[in-house]
């Protein structure tokens, strides 16, 4: 079991020595990291889940948990209530592409607890309610609030002050209270006297409890997944974002499903470079020193960000594979355009010594010496492979925010057409016949930014 938190992995381990398998310990796990570390995940948000059994060794499954907007929210809407005053004319740096998260608009029907069901029905062994019960322990007794996890919860501290139920996600400070003129007065014991406690973040090492996650898993646990998706949670969950101005509504959640769906995968091997950009760095025993074995990588399908990673490991499989156009890309060489294909002899041995430039000034930065132990090169945290690491995540994550969405969504396809098409013309999916004023507006505020 993995995770970043122990009790979490202890409550994972707890079911596999009840008999449970792997995908009752998951989800047990995964109840109790948002017991443990609510900061980073959650009831409230998505899952996806990847299977392999080895009774069927030629097929891994996967499961998408993640859940659709809003049934009542068109772009109009949702621009009109994110930017009430008009589309700006200039976005803030990764704004450029969003809305703001902390909208209610932006919030979609929670798909984790369908998930969690749906993947104790097709793969667990264990009854939902079992391999709930570390969480609902865990909830009720309360548990000592990690460091990282307490930084990142004060730094969410102003938001849930000023959201529906703050007292259920903050402490009260007996030691601050607010008088009834609403002024701060410090207080040296635990009563108030006539004021309110302050509501704070949980600092590092206090018990917090959660009752109402507590109440909310036992509905689960009862009831299966109507106990959450149908009944009272479902409506609280309307009532707070109707409140805030969003559209989701509880017949958004009665009609959420997961999806069980085909991994995507590719072939990775770590090969270093060609023959001569490796021979060339560490010599003619590289190549025996360190033999590439080849992985196939498994990931969900859009629209998760699964996709991405699988961009990255291509991207760096090419550049350390001597891929002409990687090299290109990554050493700034110029290449004739045989090279895609049918590259002389020369221009080979040009690309070859490109990547075998960049690699030599990579692993001889500052504080790392190639010449010690060339298997350093192959280290995780070596200059030369964090370079080529990061720019492959860098482009793969650019290329994802922008394309990976819902595939079964019809206006996925023409959002594309429509950011890249001319809009003059009337006959296109973009065009200013067939668009509201809203998309138009959207298409020529991205129109510049993709085609950059």
């Amino acid at each position: 079991m993995a995770c970043t938190q122990p009790l979490a992995a202890e409550a994972g381990l707890r079911v596999l020595r009840a008999g449970g398998n792997a995908a009752d310990a998951a989800v047990a796990m995964a109840a109790c990291m948002n017991v443990c570390e609510p900061t980073s995940t959650g009831i409230g948000g998505d899952c996806f889940a990847l299977w392999y059994d080895p009774k069927d060794p030629d097929r891994v499954q996967a499961m998408n948990g993640s859940g659709r907007s809003a049934s009542g929210l068109t772009l109009d809407t949702a621009i009109s209530g994110c930017f009430p005053e008009g589309l700006p004319t200039v976005f803030e740096h990764d704004e450029l592409l969003g809305m703001p998260s902390t909208h209610a608009n932006c919030v979609t029907v929670p798909g984790t607890a369908a998930g969690w069901v749906d993947s104790l029905e097709r793969w667990g062994t264990m009854p939902l309610g079992d391999v709930l019960a570390p969480a609902i322990e865990l909830c009720k007794r309360g548990v000592p609030v990690p460091p990282i996890t307490a930084r990142m919860w004060q730094a969410a501290e102003k938001h849930l002050l000023a959201g529906p139920h703050p007292a259920a996600m903050l402490l009260a400070d007996h030691s601050i209270a607010i008088s009834g003129s609403g002024s701060v007065e410090g207080r040296a014991d635990s009563g108030i006297r006539g004021g309110r406690p302050m509501l704070r973040a949980p600092r590092a090492g206090e018990i917090h409890k959660k009752p109402d996650l507590a109440r909310t898993f036992e509905l689960l646990a009862a009831r299966g997944r109507d106990g959450f998706y149908r009944g009272e949670v479902a409506e609280a969950i309307e009532a707070v974002v109707r409140g805030a101005g969003g559209t989701l509504r509880a017949a958004d959640l009665a009609e959420h499903t997961s999806e069980f769906c085909e991994p995507l995968s590719v072939v990775y091997t770590p090969v270093l470079a060609s023959e001569r950009a490796a021979a060339s760095i560490f010599g003619d025993s590289s190549r025996r020193r360190f033999p590439a074995k080849a992985a196939r990588v498994f990931e969900c399908p859009p629209n998760g960000q699964g996709i991405t990673a699988l961009i990255a490991l291509q991207i760096q499989q090419a550049v350390l594979s001597g891929d002409p156009m990687a090299a290109e890309e990554l050493a700034g060489h110029a290449t004739d355009s045989a090279s895609t294909g049918s590259a002389t002899s020369a221009s080979e041995a040009a690309v070859e010594d490109a990547i075998a430039s960049v690699i030599r000034s990579a692993t001889h930065a500052e504080g790392f010496s190639a010449s010690g132990d060339p298997g350093n090169w192959f280290h995780p945290l070596s200059p030369g492979a964090m370079h080529v690491q990061i720019e492959a995540m860098r482009l793969a994550f650019a290329d994802s925010r922008w394309l990976v969405r819902d595939p079964s969504d019809a206006f996925a396809a023409s959002t594309k057409k429509a950011v890249t098409s001319d809009p003059s013309d009337s006959s296109s999916t973009g065009g200013a016949a067939s668009s509201s004023v809203a998309e138009r507006e959207w298409e020529a505020l991205l129109r510049p930014a993709y085609a950059a």
